[in-house]
């Protein structure tokens, strides 16, 4: 055999060896979106890494990388943040370009440091490190309580993931809302983590009515610390974290925001997006007229919000909307119109309080 015959017999066994090769990748990735298809994001998972590894082309790649992205969600809605910024870093290098991927990526590595390690002053000495799970969510009660004013006598020896929601239900200063808002199509879902009573109400002394007072007269701690608590609940007591993709936050009246310093929704959102690993998406929504919205029609609160600049990054994504009190749920619903003409899949709404009144209670609406 001469050395033209060998060569090219050797080009045509690589030739094979890369068909297959092809073959296999295409079979992998079809595999791979057939399982993210039927919700099994695990093998979906597996399979994308076998077609990961065999070198796709660039529009394969960007198929892979929703795969990857898939899988990062899962594990974020199981506290797993060092597997879901695994899952998330494949995805950035499957779409470099894609700036989602890299938000998430970005968030679940902060969610990460925030599970594993605080950095704490305690009594005045010097800042220290608590980097056991049980440390961290005593040292989070321990705080809540000083902060907050409460006296309750709750064990905190072993505390649960959602520490300070465990520590307000044994104390029994959470009381959920019995009445639901009424329905509108462009909401997919509201929750509501407990009651707010304004000033005047015959039970407005009631510990939580106080808290969610406090923040709104511009106490920001106690907005963090409710924050917390909103964080504990939405991953203890729903299913929001499953298939979000981002958090936005309905935008605050500049005048009252100027004088407490910080926008309340904001203030929720951030600890959430800490606690949980779900991205806040900054400028979706955006306020264009402040007047106060007591006494204003729906048609009139509509036309005080609109689109931002990140609205084009909400289509086929499913949002959860943060805001801190309901009252007649028309600025929820204007706000989830807004970003449903914007594409958005799914929009839930959640809401650290719904304001209800005893004169409405008693008369059931």
């Amino acid at each position: 055999m001469t050395m033209a015959q060998r060569k090219g017999g050797s080009r045509r066994v690589a030739k094979s060896f890369a068909d297959l090769g092809k073959v296999v990748a295409a079979n992998s990735m079809d595999d791979a979106l057939a399982a993210l298809e039927r919700g099994d994001v695990r093998a979906a998972f597996g399979s994308a890494n076998r077609a990961l590894s065999l070198h796709p082309k660039p529009a394969e790649r960007r198929r892979l990388a929703e795969v990857f992205y898939a899988f990062g969600k899962f594990q974020t809605s199981q506290g797993e943040f060092g597997e879901a910024a695994s899952a998330f870093r494949k995805a950035v290098e499957c779409d470099d370009r894609n700036e989602t991927l890299r938000l998430r990526q970005r968030t679940a590595k902060r969610a990460l440091e925030t599970a594993s390690r605080r950095v704490v002053e305690r009594d005045g000495l010097p800042a220290v490190e608590l980097t056991q799970p049980d440390e961290i969510r005593r040292w989070d009660i321990v705080t809540f309580k000083e902060d907050m004013g409460t006296t309750g006598n709750v064990s905190i020896s072993t505390p649960p993931r959602a520490a300070i929601l465990y520590y307000v239900q044994q104390g029994g200063y959470l009381h959920p809302p019995t009445m639901a808002l009424p329905e509108h199509g462009s909401l997919d879902e509201f929750h509501a983590l407990g009651i707010y009573r304004w000033q005047g109400d015959a039970r407005s002394g009631d510990d939580f009515s106080r808290w969610v007072r406090r923040m709104k007269d511009g106490d920001r701690t106690v907005g963090e610390h409710l924050g917390q608590l909103l964080a504990d609940w939405i991953w203890s007591e729903t299913d929001c974290v499953k298939d979000t993709d981002f958090l936005a936050t309905v935008p605050g009246d500049p005048q009252r925001e100027a004088q407490r310093r910080f926008n309340p929704p904001r203030v929720l959102a951030d600890a959430v997006e800490r606690h949980l690993g779900i991205p806040i998406l900054t400028d979706v929504l955006e306020r264009v007229d402040a007047t106060h919205a007591r006494d204003l029609t729906y048609r009139e609160i509509r036309r005080c919000f609109a689109l931002g600049r990140a609205g084009t990054q909400v289509g086929g994504r499913s949002i959860v909307l943060v805001d801190d009190v309901a009252t007649r749920g028309y600025t929820l619903r204007a706000c989830s119109e807004h970003l449903r003409s914007a594409g958005a899949r799914r929009v839930v709404c959640v809401v650290v309080a719904q304001s209800i009144t005893t004169h409405r209670e008693r008369r059931g609406y």
